[in-house]
């Protein structure tokens, strides 16, 4: 028992632990941003807003919970709300700007 408690403090389990915790924080915050991307598709589905469409469906679905489609994905949403901030609402807004955090947060880990 005292060797597992030894082991527990060595660099290597610390490393190990801080892995395993930031990797499920990642696979989080890509849920979330995945959540938000449905929702807006939905949204602007519904409402057949063609222009948003088409900059969420560049990046959207993302491929796998790698950094790469998540940053391909933010980039989209970011220009999306530079050139055509007039053809979003509020809640639109409000969700990419969520969407934004979560991708950025998950390249941080």
């Amino acid at each position: 028992m005292r060797a597992s408690i030894v082991d527990s403090r060595l660099p290597e389990a610390r490393e190990t632990q801080q892995s395993r915790e930031s990797h499920a924080s990642r696979e989080t915050l890509i849920d979330d941003l995945e959540r938000c991307c449905a929702r807006l598709f939905e949204r602007w589905c519904e409402s057949r807003r063609v222009v948003p469409l088409a900059y969420l469906m560049h990046a959207w679905p993302l491929a796998d919970a790698s950094m790469h489609p998540a940053k391909r994905l933010a980039g989209a949403l970011r220009d999306l709300l530079h050139f055509h901030a007039d053809a979003l609402d509020s809640s639109d807004r409000r969700l990419i700007r969520y969407a934004l955090a979560a991708a950025e947060m998950a390249t941080l880990l």
